[in-house]
């Protein structure tokens, strides 16, 4: 009897699919799949292009599961890590059941003519029969709130725009609506995931991204645009605590004595800080040990760039 419970349960139909938040940098897309999920799965930063790859966070509602696929941020490609990124992100559009475009109305760029813009998202996804929903983020900013009804009438006539939301990634506000409208355009079907996974990706990517992640937010003009990082080991302790080893790459000798500092202080206060966050993430205390390497010019060559894992 209660076997026959289980496997019901592991059967009952739900709305589920997978749902794309795309739209240029900075726009908010790691900061509204965070609040979704409930935690930190994504690292987030003021700097754009802060997010590489696609991460998948699992919604589980009543009745409704939904696979948000947070992309990197769409923008003019030069160097082949660009390039990759932008690839990464357009991709999801095919494998989507739902394209959610995000914009920000603080921000002075056009949407509706420039290159690269959200207008552009938008048609594309319109082009291979998906349902669209613009989002217009940061409703949470005073003396914004004006900004948005003149935009969502001008994003209604675009076709294949479905619906616009206003919603603040920060507070929540307006996210109810937005998954409420998502789910109406999934198909009840068997749930994809199980109950307790929220996401694709495992501790040590998630780790590498937040070492990353404090490296962003210390550093200044272009630098972080040229880190990368990747665990080498972990070891868990009998005590509750972790040991990681982790590499940081650069591109130029220079960088590496950048990131070290003035008897290396700068690598201290980035060791600090990251240790800091993987303790809140994994719940436990982490000994962090970093080690700075150069892989020239590894964000347009093939061979570094799949050295660091963007394959």
């Amino acid at each position: 009897m209660e076997l026959e419970s289980g496997i019901e349960s592991k059967l009952k139909k739900v709305r589920s699919g997978f749902c794309a938040i795309l739209g240029r940098p900075n726009v908010g897309k790691s900061t509204l799949l965070n609040y979704l999920i409930g935690r930190k799965i994504a690292i987030t930063s003021p700097k754009p292009q802060t997010t590489r790859e696609i991460i998948t966070g699992i919604y589980h509602g009543e009745n409704v599961q939904i696979a948000f696929l947070d992309t990197p941020g769409y923008h003019k490609a030069g160097k082949k890590l660009n390039r990759y990124m932008v690839s990464k992100a357009v991709s999801t559009i095919m494998d989507a059941d739902v394209v959610v475009i995000m914009t920000d109305p603080t921000s002075k760029f056009d949407e509706f003519s420039k290159r690269d813009s959200a207008l552009e998202l938008a048609k594309n996804a319109n082009e291979h029969g998906k349902s669209v929903i613009v989002v217009l983020n940061k409703t949470d900013i005073n003396g914004k709130k004006s900004l948005m009804l003149p935009l969502m009438e001008k994003w209604m006539k675009v076709e294949g725009v479905k619906t616009v939301i206003p919603v603040s990634a920060q507070t929540g506000e307006g996210v109810d609506i937005l998954l409420k409208e998502i789910g109406e355009f999934l198909e009840e079907g068997i749930a994809y995931y199980p109950d307790d996974m929220d996401t694709d990706r495992g501790d040590e990517w998630i780790s590498s991204e937040i070492i990353r992640e404090s490296m962003i937010m210390l550093m200044k003009d272009e630098l972080p645009y040229s880190i990368g990082t990747k665990i080498i080991s972990v070891e868990h302790h009998d005590n509750g605590s972790m040991r990681m080893e982790a590499d940081i790459f650069v591109e130029r000798s220079s960088q590496k004595a950048i990131i070290i500092g003035a008897k290396g202080t700068m690598i201290k206060e980035i060791g600090e800080r990251a240790r800091k966050s993987l303790s809140v993430y994994f719940k436990k205390p982490v000994h962090l040990f970093l080690s700075v390497k150069v892989e020239p010019d590894w964000t347009d060559s093939s061979r570094g760039m799949t050295k660091l894992g963007y394959e």
